[in-house]
């Protein structure tokens, strides 16, 4: 109320009134993660509100997934919800009762992760030149569910000889040192390759295919000799053949390649072998 006087006598009073507006509320936004995603990560807006009145204010999360709409209504989706190649939109409505601040929006396209592998191994251990080697690996992991794919290389006493998934000795000696690497790969990325522990090629035992002695029909006065068919070495290398001689299962004290019957080495009935 307004009164005026002059001193002597007051006029009447003059009244006026106003409605204090309501203040709409203030909010700040952020999203997490910023523009790509994995498939490992949750999508997340945080909001923060204040409001100079006091007023309740309301913090509305609509999500949507490639376009569709999705029944997430909260600040986080998370990341066991979403696929690699999805794209995911999110609009935030702030308000009180009175006002209702403009939207906040927010995008996240999913990206692949890529693979990884824990370690590579020569499959077997034990090699020799006729074996057929394999890289094996372990510890894939691949966040997006991809299949185990490996790119192989093989190394044979350093210097690079495949990249086929076996190995075999055509490309391999004795006494050679062997390793191979796996490279973890999906449809869109390459990881980082893990390589074996070195193995070495042993030597391949040489190998009789089959012996006789002749004659067939011995006396106590004929000579024995042990005769060798066929003997392969699988490393190439020159093979000598030793020869060993039992009489009734006992060995005897000789390494030549026959016996002589005059030398008292065996009598009538007994059992040579050689």
């Amino acid at each position: 109320d307004v009164v005026a006087t002059d001193g002597r006598k007051p006029a009447e009073a003059v009244s006026a009134s106003i409605i204090i507006a309501n203040t709409p509320p203030d909010a700040t936004f952020s999203a997490s993660p910023k523009g790509d995603a994995l498939t490992t990560e949750d999508l997340v807006v945080s909001v923060e509100t204040s409001d100079v009145d006091g007023d309740d204010v309301t913090v509305t999360y609509t999500w949507t997934a490639d376009g569709a709409a999705t029944t997430y209504d909260g600040d986080t989706v998370p990341a066991e919800a979403t696929t690699k190649g999805q794209a995911w939109h999110v609009d935030v409505q702030v308000g009180d009762a009175w006002d209702t601040l403009p939207a906040f929006s927010a995008d996240f396209d999913v990206v692949n992760s890529v693979p990884t592998v824990g370690a590579a191994r020569v499959d077997p251990q034990l090699a020799y030149e006729a074996t057929t080697l394999n890289c094996k690996g372990g510890g894939w992991r691949d966040a997006d569910g991809d299949p185990a794919t490996y790119e192989t290389a093989w190394k044979v006493n350093g210097s690079t000889v495949s990249t086929d998934a076996t190995l075999t000795g055509e490309l391999f000696d004795r006494g050679d040192v062997i390793t191979c690497a796996l490279t973890p790969i999906d449809d869109e990325s390459v990881g980082v390759p893990a390589s074996s522990a070195p193995i070495t090629v042993r030597n391949t035992q040489a190998v009789v295919l089959s012996g006789s002695i002749v004659p067939s029909d011995p006396t106590v006065t004929s000579t024995l000799e042990a005769r060798v068919t066929g003997v392969i070495d699988g490393d190439g290398d020159f093979a000598v053949v030793r020869y060993s001689w039992y009489v009734n299962e006992a060995l005897l004290d000789t390494t030549a390649s026959y016996l002589d019957g005059n030398e008292g080495w065996f009598e009538k009935g007994d059992t040579v072998k050689a």
